[in-house]
């Protein structure tokens, strides 16, 4: 039987760029001032920002910079607790630029993808990030401080993630899809 830990209680105003029943934390005010004076970090305010840093990023006008997208909450951080022993309550989800462009260069072609039974990553999918990590369906360790997040759909979503101690994030490394066989 799985360990149990008990996390703090839920955030009043929750981050929640889909109707979802598990959200990110909101970032408070001072941690707003803090990163508004960051010519680096940017904090996502909504999915129109989110997809305009994907396509900064794939155009190399962003690169060296990253979006926060919220804080992992406490329900969020108990069902990775539980299935990985990695402790993420109150890390930053984020995407990087150097990140988000690595994702296209290698999984971004439709024929290179097919070849491999996977489909090319689209900006949907990399804007499609949080959905991912707030339902996935497993998470493993990875080497590195990775993560494996998957989600099964019509499709097997995999996010590579690595998780860093030292400023507390949680970032996207990589990206592919594949392609649901053929019964």
């Amino acid at each position: 039987m799985p360990k149990v830990v008990v996390f703090r209680n839920k955030p009043e105003n929750p981050v929640c760029l889909t109707p979802l029943h598990m959200c990110l934390e909101n970032y408070t005010q001072f941690e707003i001032d803090n990163f508004s004076n960051s010519t680096r970090i940017k904090i996502a305010k909504d999915k129109g920002q989110i997809r305009s840093f994907i396509k900064d990023a794939m155009n190399n006008i962003n690169l060296g910079k990253k979006m926060l997208l919220g804080k992992i909450g406490s329900d969020l951080a108990q069902k990775i607790y539980i299935e990985t022993n990695i402790d993420l309550l109150a890390y930053n989800l984020e995407l990087r630029s150097v990140d988000i462009r690595h994702i296209f260069d290698k999984h971004g072609n439709e024929k290179t993808e097919r070849l491999r039974g996977q489909r090319a990553v689209t900006i949907d999918d990399v804007l499609n990030f949080t959905d991912i990590i707030l339902n996935f369906d497993s998470v493993k360790l990875d080497e590195n401080d990775g993560l494996i997040f998957e989600k099964n759909t019509n499709e097997k979503v995999n996010a590579v993630t690595l998780y860093t101690t030292g400023n507390k994030s949680l970032s996207l490394k990589t990206m592919w899809i594949n392609k649901k066989k053929e019964a």
